[in-house]
């Protein structure tokens, strides 16, 4: 069987477990291999013209994906729970993130797109308390977040984050991720330091990162209430602020 995602990549389904198309064999047809082979699945499929399968190799290394139709008879990835590092429970359904944000009826559960509050997101689902997606808009103006499994079987999001150091006029050193200020907050383990959003205090913004002794970004939530106070660059190289940061 085939099925189309909602984000329109083509599947191949074979005794439950999906397949990406992932070549040519000659002019006979197609090369299918496992979607899961990130997991380092060796499961294949050669699939002819005609839709016949000519060569497979059908032993998987994990339980196969499960996928539910939508709308327009597409599919999304079933939704599953996550607990972050922190302790936070996420939803994600379709690679995409969603909170807690209220109760609807017979015990059920409103989730939100976690980036509702920094990039106004729509998206939403309403869950059953036995876990059935009843109604959702699954249409998100950004990218996917990506989620990275540690310890204890928790996740920490992976942020594409671009970093750099600034020094201040008066000679105070700030750290900017991806365009927002940060400032020395306290030492964690190692000699490592954690650094708060500069605008803690005047908008009580919880962005936060911690920075290793040698400079590595071990961990960071860099989801602010405002935005970016900006600077610019002197002649001597140092760095004047020009313009404060506006709570959204």
């Amino acid at each position: 069987q085939y099925i189309t995602l909602l984000r329109g990549a083509r599947l191949l389904l074979i005794n439950g477990f999906s397949f990406n198309k992932s070549g040519h064999i000659g002019n006979r047809g197609y090369r299918y291999t496992c979607s899961q082979y990130k997991k380092k699945c060796r499961a294949f499929a050669h699939i002819s013209s005609n839709d016949t399968i000519l060569k497979a190799n059908l032993e998987h290394n994990h339980l196969p994906t499960q996928y539910a139709r939508v709308k327009d008879g597409k599919y999304i990835k079933l939704a599953q729970y996550i607990t972050l590092l922190r302790g936070t429970k996420l939803l994600l359904i379709d690679g995409f993130s969603f909170f807690k944000s209220g109760f609807i009826r017979n015990g059920g559960l409103r989730y939100t797109c976690s980036a509702y509050n920094n990039k106004h997101c729509r998206a939403f689902a309403h869950i059953s308390a036995d876990d059935v997606i009843l109604k959702a808009n699954l249409e998100h103006n950004h990218i996917r977040p990506k989620y990275k499994q540690v310890t204890d079987g928790r996740y920490v999001k992976v942020e594409l984050a671009y970093t750099q150091y600034i020094t201040l006029e008066k000679g105070i050193k700030l750290l900017m991720i991806n365009g927002y200020s940060f400032s020395k907050n306290s030492r964690i383990a190692k000699g490592g330091i954690r650094y708060a959003c500069s605008s803690l205090l005047s908008e009580k913004c919880k962005a936060y990162a911690h920075v290793s002794a040698n400079d590595v970004l071990l961990k960071c939530y860099t989801e602010h209430n405002h935005s970016p106070i900006q600077y610019v660059r002197t002649s001597n190289g140092k760095y004047i602020k020009v313009s404060s940061s506006k709570k959204w």
